[in-house]
């Protein structure tokens, strides 16, 4: 393959990958608008762990510059980076903006990539993002862990048994 075809494909590849991220991410406009308008009802610090399969295993999401918040607002829960990098997740889809009404959440040891290897005290919430029928996040908010499941509860994530 000579260098100019591999040039043509590779920036057609990028931009298929760009616009299909920007469609996807331009149904939570409507979320978004939502948490401009609802108090946050809690908000802490956590360790997030996310996956957009059920038969993939978790990816984690970091952000070395301010770490990765939960925020739960009245009907609408939100994971993604803090700090001056939260622009930046947004544009990336680095994140979760979901509906509590239709979310589940339950409580699980998790470790590194869905193994037990530095297992924590999780919070796994299940639900959908515009876009993407199956979305996974699965918290670890510290100390923060009853008050958070009871947060949550508040909001409307219906426990799973």
């Amino acid at each position: 393959m000579s260098p100019a075809v591999f040039l043509v494909v590779w920036c057609v590849l990028v931009v298929v990958i760009v616009a299909r991220l920007l469609r996807s991410r331009a149904g939570l406009q409507p979320l978004r608008e939502r948490c401009a308008l609802e108090p946050v009802t809690f908000s802490c610090t956590v360790h997030a762990q996310i996956r957009y399969s059920r038969r993939n295993g978790y990816a984690d999401l970091r952000n070395g510059f301010g770490g990765v918040e939960l925020r739960i607002y009245v009907t609408v829960l939100v994971v993604e980076l803090a700090g001056r990098t939260q622009r930046l997740g947004r544009g990336l889809g680095a994140g979760v903006v979901m509906e509590t009404a239709s979310a589940r959440m339950k409580r699980r040891r998790l470790g590194w990539l869905g193994t037990p290897l530095g297992a924590r005290d999780r919070i796994v919430i299940t639900g959908e993002e515009p876009g993407r029928p199956f979305v996974q996040v699965a918290v670890a908010p510290g100390n923060n862990l009853e008050q958070a499941w009871a947060a949550l509860e508040r909001a409307g994530v219906r426990p799973e048994l």
